[in-house]
């Protein structure tokens, strides 16, 4: 299987819904009680709202858990190891799972629990008005989106990393990026302490412009950079589960 086919990624994901159904039916469930819950007990259309927000952030975790269930799942992994897809199909269903399905799987949940809670609503907002809100702030943005797939693409290349215990993985991972944050911190208070900065370049607007949009691309190349490193890793490791 030298080739790659879009027919094969079908079916691979076919199987994959079709074995992790409940974990996505559970995940679902759980992003809608929650912004549910407690809109109906502010019977208000913004706490609903605001709630989603971190859940579209923080849910790409389960989402890349989920993902990759079939492949770590003690009893899924060996029926996984030997289907007829290779590394690269594999691979373009991860990212699609979590590049595209996810945030549309996203818009319909919010698009639920706000449905649900709008009856409920005691606040001068409507439906249509929460929803729009939400889809400028986060559904719609870019900055947002780009975010949220750091985070997705991140859990995948964990979840792809992890030998036996996922959660000692991403304990690692989290207290590894706190220390990160503290040396970095430290280390800048340090520069600033003992090294004198002389400032003197005054760029004009077309090089400010230049300058933000170099920043901007470097930004939405992160993720695309770690799905990059997600399929090394899966190429190394696909045997090796």
């Amino acid at each position: 299987m030298k080739s790659f086919s879009i027919s094969r990624v079908a079916h691979y994901a076919r199987y994959h819904y079709s074995v992790t159904r409940f974990n996505y039916l559970s995940y679902i469930l759980a992003m809608i009680a929650l912004p549910t819950l407690f809109g109906i007990l502010s019977k208000n259309l913004y706490t609903a709202k605001e709630m989603l927000i971190p859940i579209y952030i923080f849910a790409g975790v389960a989402m890349a858990v989920a993902t990759t269930r079939t492949m770590r799942g003690r009893g899924t992994k060996i029926m996984d190891g030997v289907l007829p897809v290779t590394a690269a199909e594999r691979h373009v269903f991860n990212v699609v799972n979590l590049v595209v399905v996810y945030p549309v799987l996203f818009a319909i949940v919010a698009a639920v629990a706000l449905g649900i809670v709008s009856v409920f609503n005691k606040v001068s907002i409507s439906f249509g008005e929460a929803y729009a809100l939400l889809a400028e702030d986060t559904l719609l943005e870019w900055t947002a989106y780009v975010f949220v797939q750091i985070g997705c693409s991140t859990a995948l290349l964990i979840n792809l990393l992890a030998r036996r215990s996922l959660i000692l993985a991403y304990m690692i991972a989290f207290f590894g990026s706190q220390a990160l944050l503290v040396l970095f911190f430290f280390g800048m208070e340090w520069l600033s302490d003992n090294v004198e900065f002389s400032w003197s370049f005054n760029p004009t607007d077309a090089e400010m412009d230049a300058i933000k949009c170099t920043l901007k691309t470097i930004f939405c190349m992160i993720p695309v950079a770690i799905y990059t490193l997600c399929y090394v890793v899966l190429r190394k490791r696909q045997v090796k589960w």
